[in-house]
């Protein structure tokens, strides 16, 4: 079985713990998204080990760029990143990140959604990217 087959099958159970992030709730907040951003949002880790991460931390931006990078060089598209929206992790063999970014296509700015997977030997991949409608 492949690394990315294995990761596959982990992060299955995994991607129903995001399905509560909503494009509207990045957009525009919610009671709910104002109590994620209380004293010290960061250093919350929530009921469902989801942990909301700074949009502006370093290792988020890096990680959101990569997700655009990778994009461009697996569809041979030409999007430029702008900035992270929303970002949070959660533990499972390594570390999941579960991005709303901003990027570039030409002058047509969109969010986008994309899942960054670090695995457990620091192995880095990008599990999925979408256009936020």
């Amino acid at each position: 079985m492949t690394t990315r087959s294995r990761v596959i099958l982990i992060l299955l159970g995994f991607l129903f713990c995001f399905l509560h992030l909503d494009a509207s709730i990045a957009l525009h907040g919610t009671e709910t998204d104002s109590n994620l951003r209380s004293a010290d949002p960061h250093n919350q880790i929530l009921d469902n080990g989801i942990t909301p991460l700074d949009p502006n931390n370093p290792e988020v931006v890096a990680n959101a760029k990569f997700a655009v990078e990778k994009h461009n060089e697996d569809k041979k598209e030409h999007l430029v990143f702008v900035k992270v929206v929303r970002a949070e992790s959660k533990s499972i063999a390594g570390i999941t990140y579960n991005l709303i970014f901003a990027a570039k296509n030409g002058s047509a700015q969109n969010l986008y959604h994309a899942f960054v997977v670090i695995d457990y030997v620091g192995q880095k991949q990008l599990f999925s990217f979408d256009r936020v409608m």
